[in-house]
C-alpha cells in the first residue's frame, strides 16, 4: 500500500480533517476547559491517525510525518515536527511523547508497555477509546450545567432590571399621591431599593470570587473546600462525583489492561483526575497496597467511593479480573451519567420557568395592586 493509498484510508476514516471541514453547532463542538491546543478532542484524532497508519504497514517516522503534514495548527505542527525528529534520531514514541509536557505518564507509560510487548495497537485502541470516553462524558456534563446556568442567568437578569429600572417608575408614580399602598408594593418597593443600591457590591464579590478561583484554584485548601461545597449541591453534587468514579474507573481498565502493576496504576490515575477527594484517596492507596491490603479494602473508607462499587471491586479481586470491572464499572457509570443528566434537565426546566414567572407574576399584581386603589379613590 503506498502513501496516498494510506492518506485516502486515514482521511477515510475521519482522522484527519479535509481543506474544508464540516461545520458544527455550536453545541456539537467539543467544549475544554483549559486543555489548551492539545485538548482531549485533538489527542483522539492524533492517536487514531497513529492507529490508521501503523495499522496499514507504514512505519513510525513516515506516520509521523503524515501526521505533522496534515496538521493545521501551526503551534501543534511544530511540536509534532520535534517529536517525529526524536523519533528519528532512535527514541520511541513513549519517549519522544515524554518529552513535551501535553502528554501525560498515563499515556507514555501505556505506550511503553506496549512497545515492551510488541503491541502498540492495542494500546492505541485503548487510548483512542479512553478519549472517547472522557469527551462523551465531557459533554454530558456540559449538557447538564449549560442550560440551568443560562436560564439562571436570564432568570438573574431578568430580576435585576425590573427590580432596577420597572419598580422605580412605578415607585415615582406612587409618591405623588398620599394614599397608603398595599403591604406587599410597599416590601417590592423596598426590596427594588435595596437591589439597586447593593448592585455595585455584589458585582465586586463575584468579580473577587472569580479572581479568588483563578488564582487559588491549584491551591490544597481552595481545592479541598470547593470540592466539599460542590459534593453537598443537591443532585449536582452526586452526579460529579459519579463523573470523576467514571474518569477513575476508564483509567484504571486501561492501565491494568496493559499490564500496569496495581500501584503504579493507582499513581498514573491520580495524575490524570482533578479532584481533591480522589486524589487524597489514592495518595493513600498506594502505601496501603504496598503493606499487603487489597484495593477494595482501601476504597471502602473513602466516601467518594459508592458502597456498591466497592463490592464489585472486591469480586473482581476474587477472581482476577480487575481490568475487565473497571472497563464494566465505567460503561455503567457512563450510563448511571447520562441517565441522571436527563433527569436533572427535565426536573429543572420547569421548576426554572415556574419561578421566573411567579416572580415576575408578582411583581406585576405588586405594582398594579396600588393603580387599581388610586383609579377607584379618583373614580369615587
Amino acid at each position: 500500500m503506498d502513501t496516498n493509498q494510506i492518506k485516502a484510508r486515514l482521511k477515510t476514516a475521519g482522522s484527519i480533517q479535509a481543506d474544508e471541514p464540516e461545520k458544527k453547532s455550536f453545541l456539537q463542538r467539543e467544549i475544554s476547559f483549559g486543555g489548551g491546543a492539545w485538548n482531549d478532542g485533538k489527542k483522539e484524532q492524533f492517536y487514531s491517525s497513529i492507529h490508521t497508519l501503523l495499522d496499514a504497514g507504514l512505519d513510525l517516522y513516515s506516520t509521523l510525518e503524515i501526521v505533522r503534514n496534515e496538521e493545521q495548527k501551526k503551534k501543534i505542527k511544530t511540536e509534532l515536527e520535534a517529536i517525529q525528529n526524536q523519533v528519528g534520531a532512535g527514541m520511541t514514541l513513549s519517549e519522544a511523547l515524554a518529552t513535551n509536557k501535553h502528554f501525560s505518564s498515563y499515556e507514555t507509560q501505556s505506550l511503553k508497555l506496549g512497545e515492551e510487548s510488541a503491541d502498540v495497537i492495542t494500546v492505541l485502541e485503548q487510548l483512542i477509546r479512553y478519549y472517547k470516553n472522557r469527551i462523551a462524558i465531557r459533554k454530558l456534563t456540559v449538557r447538564v450545567l449549560a442550560y440551568p446556568t443560562f436560564v439562571f442567568g436570564v432568570s438573574a437578569g431578568v430580576i435585576w432590571f425590573m427590580m432596577t429600572f420597572v419598580v422605580p417608575v412605578f415607585a415615582d408614580v406612587f409618591a405623588r399621591f398620599d394614599a397608603e399602598i398595599p403591604a406587599l408594593t410597599a416590601w417590592v418597593i423596598s426590596a427594588s431599593g435595596s437591589v439597586a443600591k447593593n448592585t455595585p457590591w455584589v458585582l465586586l464579590v463575584v468579580l473577587a470570587l472569580v479572581v479568588l478561583a483563578k488564582t487559588q484554584q491549584k491551591k490544597p485548601l481552595y481545592r479541598k473546600v470547593s470540592s466539599q461545597v460542590m459534593r453537598k449541591l443537591p443532585w449536582f453534587g452526586s452526579l460529579m462525583n459519579k463523573i470523576y468514579l467514571a474518569r477513575f474507573a476508564q483509567s484504571m481498565a486501561l492501565l491494568l489492561k496493559t499490564g500496569t502493576p496495581l500501584v503504579r496504576a493507582i499513581g498514573h490515575t491520580k495524575n490524570m483526575i482533578s479532584y481533591y477527594p480522589m486524589e487524597v484517596a489514592l495518595e493513600q492507596f498506594t502505601g496501603r497496597i504496598q503493606n499487603g491490603e487489597q484495593l477494595h479494602q482501601c476504597m471502602k473508607d473513602f466516601k467518594v467511593f459508592e458502597p456498591r462499587m466497592v463490592s464489585l471491586v472486591k469480586v473482581a479481586e476474587e477472581v482476577n479480573q480487575l481490568d475487565k470491572m473497571m472497563q464494566k464499572l465505567a460503561i455503567q457509570l457512563e450510563e448511571e451519567i447520562e441517565h441522571k443528566t436527563s433527569l436533572i434537565g427535565s426536573i429543572l426546566e420547569p421548576v426554572l420557568i415556574v419561578f421566573i414567572a411567579l416572580f415576575v407574576g408578582i411583581v406585576l399584581v405588586s405594582m398594579y395592586l396600588p393603580l387599581f386603589e388610586l383609579s377607584n379613590v379618583i373614580g369615587s
